[in-house]
């Protein structure tokens, strides 16, 4: 079965990598527990763009709030379900939260 892009994620993929995706697959999700208990606040997290990407073999080191000439007070919990699984990263502790960062853009994650 054919995964449909929206436009919108088409634009966002291209915005950060830089390249078209090659095609799309469905990633098993579902949404937080009501219940969480938290590990910590997140301060910062390593990631690396896909293998078709024009920054492929770049390594971003993100610390939470940073916005590249700034700082923000961003707060990003890092939790897990009570059941010892799952790991979910919550910005401010709730779901549905309203705050201007974190937001990815060509840059990669900000704030």
């Amino acid at each position: 079965m054919k995964v449909q892009i929206s436009p919108e994620a088409i634009r966002m993929f291209r915005e950060f990598h830089g390249t078209d995706p090659e095609g799309a697959s469905r990633i098993q999700y579902t949404d937080p527990p009501s219940e969480l208990i938290v590990l910590g606040v997140l301060t910062s997290f390593t990631y690396e763009p896909l293998p078709n990407s024009s920054k492929k073999g770049t390594e971003f080191v993100h610390e939470v709030g940073d916005l590249g000439g700034g700082k923000t007070n961003t707060i990003i919990y890092l939790c897990v379900g009570k059941d010892g699984k799952g790991l979910y990263l919550i910005p401010e502790g709730r779901r549905g939260w309203k705050g201007r960062y974190p937001v990815t853009n060509r840059r990669g994650v900000i704030g």
